[in-house]
């Protein structure tokens, strides 16, 4: 197999050999508190982020873009009453109504697609890439009851503060592989904020004066 000349897609960057490199959610596993959170049926994630459009007098369009606050994470969760656990028993807490929650939690999704070999991706952290949002808080929650439908599935929207990605041992940093590289100042900062370094770009010293190559 060879590249894809119109768009430099590789199907195998290291056999040559053709393989899966599209992303699937039989790759992915989700813990809290390092147990993994069975029986869900989605989980899906929302990064929002609110924007300005910068005009001016004498001018017929616009001269800039800039962010004005800050980023929200939203998770939104489907899962099946499984294994005796309600849903917030199953994101390992002590309670099935959200006012109860005093502390917020962490959410890890692992992605285990670059381990290799796969059987090692339960004990072995290299190549797997952990994606966290970081203190979470319930938003809301719902409990259906159906006569239509015995089987109870259960959805909850959780907010989170920020987040991250907390491990990516024998891998590159994402972006690497199409040549994107942390030669600049402002890629730089990039790479901090994704890695969890510190939680936005925005207050970095020189802003005004970075230069985008």
């Amino acid at each position: 197999m060879s590249d894809f000349p119109n768009t430099g897609s590789i199907l195998d960057r290291v056999t040559g050999q053709a393989s899966t490199n599209s992303g699937l959610s039989t790759q992915i596993i989700i813990k809290v508190n390092n147990v993994p959170v069975g029986a869900l049926q989605r989980l899906s994630v929302s990064q929002s982020r609110n924007l300005e459009r910068i005009k001016e007098i004498g001018t017929d369009g616009v001269i800039e873009i800039v962010p004005n606050q800050a980023t929200n994470f939203e998770l939104t969760a489907d899962r099946v009453v499984f294994d005796q656990l309600r849903l917030p028993e199953s994101l390992s807490r002590g309670f099935r109504f959200i006012n109860a929650q005093r502390v917020p939690f962490d959410i890890d999704v692992f992605d285990i697609s670059s381990v290799n070999p796969p059987a090692a991706a339960a004990t072995n952290s290299n190549g797997v890439v952990v994606m966290t949002y970081k203190n979470c808080w319930f938003t809301r929650y719902d409990t259906p009851y159906a006569a239509d439908n015995y089987v109870i599935t259960e959805s909850a929207t959780i907010w989170a503060e920020t987040a991250f990605i907390s491990n990516l041992e024998g891998i590159d940093i994402p972006g690497n592989i199409r040549g994107v590289t942390a030669q600049t100042d402002a890629q730089n900062i990039e790479r901090q904020v994704n890695l969890g370094d510190r939680r936005g770009s925005l207050d970095a010293s020189g802003l005004i004066n970075s230069i985008f190559s």
